[in-house]
């Protein structure tokens, strides 16, 4: 198994172990990011899948470095916001009731981040509900999408 494979199943199995603590459901996605029959099958995305209401598919990343803005500004802020993206540490979402519920940000507490999609949108395909990012040596961040 490759050391990139080998990296992308501990984070999900990390990001899994935190998720069970609040929500016993979730669960490791067999085959995820497999084969898709058709553009509209969404059967095999996310890495991780919590089923019972509210349903979340959650895709889970790991860098090796970089997106030091996000990190910094996160130091300040408890929410960035990026259009209809969010981004925030996950254990500030699990302590808003995230994965238990669909979080806002609070605009007292967010910092808009411009318009530039290739900030946040590069992460987040927009078929998983949320994305959890960790860069080594960081703690993990969640990015969503905000719907009104």
């Amino acid at each position: 198994m490759s050391k990139a494979r080998n990296k992308g199943n501990a984070g999900e199995r990390e990001v899994l172990a935190i998720l069970q603590q609040i929500r016993p459901d979730a669960r490791r996605q067999p085959y995820s990011g497999a084969w898709r029959p058709t553009k509209d099958d969404t059967s095999w995305v996310g890495d991780i899948i919590i089923e019972s209401p509210p349903k979340f598919i959650v895709e889970v990343k790991r860098r090796k470095g970089g997106k030091e803005k996000l990190y910094n500004q996160l130091k300040e802020h408890d929410c960035l916001v990026q259009g209809d993206l969010r981004v925030t540490t996950l254990d500030r979402y699990i302590e808003s009731g995230g994965f238990k519920k669909k979080v806002k940000c609070k605009p007292i507490e967010t910092k808009h981040i411009g318009s530039d999609k290739s900030i946040l949108g590069s992460l987040f395909s927009g078929v998983s509900d949320v994305v959890c990012l960790r860069v080594d040596r960081k703690e993990w961040l969640i990015i969503w999408k905000e719907m009104y």
